[in-house]
């Protein structure tokens, strides 16, 4: 095995294909990555997708991520939701995350959070009141990646542009992770996820102090940070993971790319394939599948491609694509021509 990584920089022609400056430019903006392309990137729901999701689960139980609506005292009985004692609306309160009544020992007026509705429906990450229940509920799932934001409210994306920012890193995060997790380091390169392994593994799933930190920049700093610890990795430190790069095939430009190069490269959304993004500018088609019996990704360069193309449309006149349509072209003929053979 040393000595065919010794082999490998001749096989690549004689040098690595990336320079330590080269890692500080590997950074996404909010804006490199349309938002289309960017909830395909981190697998979830497109704008117009609904309907929302109003419940997630986790162990502690269910949290309402719907914006909580008072029914009335009628609707509860004239009893507090808790603890079942007799209220009315003088010596009740009303609990921001459930919704309903409680009386004023069950709801003191001195507690308050942030609440999952408020911050996914309206991004309203102000603390509110809630009940005493509500509070120690929410402050046991706080730190529990529990909340999948673009699919509870896909909108958010292309309103707000920390969210953006805090996908696109979170989308070349789990690009990088399938070259780390390919590599014979994996087990020193996980330490720098650790213990928020989330972040590269669900990309797009929050929890509520996750919530709070993108709105104050902290998340994005942390994924910063990682991102650019995984290419330095990839793209300089690592022996073999410089060469599991693609070669574009649009242009031929001898230069190995990456997946996780978001504001260089676009992957194909049928084969996985990864162009520049200059290459497959307008050839963009609508989502396509391809039928190929040999295309699972067997190695961490098509995963990763896998990992970057999620659902976006394929590229019009992909080679790739035009290799696999051939190959199930020739299988075809091949099996009409011996099914109409003498039995």
């Amino acid at each position: 095995a040393a000595s065919v990584l010794g082999q490998l920089p001749e096989l690549v022609g004689g040098r690595k294909p990336a320079t330590p400056a080269a890692v500080s430019e590997v950074l996404v903006g909010p804006d490199d990555v349309a938002v289309d392309e960017l909830l395909a990137l981190v697998g979830r729901a497109r704008p117009d997708d609904g309907p929302f999701t109003t419940i997630v689960t986790t162990r502690q139980g269910a949290v309402s991520v719907a914006l909580a609506r008072e029914q009335g005292l009628d609707a509860q009985g004239f009893a507090c939701v808790f603890c079942a004692a007799d209220i009315d609306a003088d010596s009740s309160r009303v609990c921001s995350y459930t919704g309903g009544r409680y009386c004023t020992q069950c709801h003191p007026g001195t507690t308050s959070y942030l609440v999952p509705g408020h911050a996914v429906r309206n991004w309203d990450l102000s603390p509110a009141p809630v009940a005493a229940d509500s509070f120690e509920f929410l402050s046991s799932v706080a730190r529990i990646p529990c909340i999948p934001l673009a699919v509870v409210n896909p909108h958010l994306v292309a309103r707000v542009v920390d969210i953006r920012l805090v996908l696109a890193l979170q989308a070349q995060l789990a690009i990088l992770g399938q070259y780390a997790r390919a590599c014979h380091e994996w087990n020193q390169l996980r330490q720098l996820v650790w213990p928020h392994e989330y972040l590269m593994d669900s990309p797009g799933v929050f929890s509520l102090q996750d919530i709070s930190a993108i709105a104050s920049g902290l998340l994005r700093d942390r994924l910063q940070r990682m991102v650019l610890a995984f290419a330095q990795h990839v793209l300089v430190d690592c022996d073999v993971c410089p060469y599991r790069g693609h070669i574009c095939e649009l242009c031929a430009e001898p230069s190995p790319i990456h997946a996780f190069q978001l504001k260089e490269v676009s992957a194909c959304g049928a084969c996985g394939a990864v162009f520049h993004r200059e290459c497959a500018s307008g050839r963009r088609a609508s989502n396509a599948a391809v039928d190929d019996d040999d295309g699972s990704a067997s190695d961490a360069t098509d995963a990763s491609a896998s990992v970057a193309s999620g659902s976006i449309g394929a590229i019009a006149g992909c080679p790739r694509c035009a290799r696999f349509a051939a190959r199930a072209a020739s299988r075809r003929d091949s099996g009409s021509s011996g099914s109409s053979g003498p039995h």
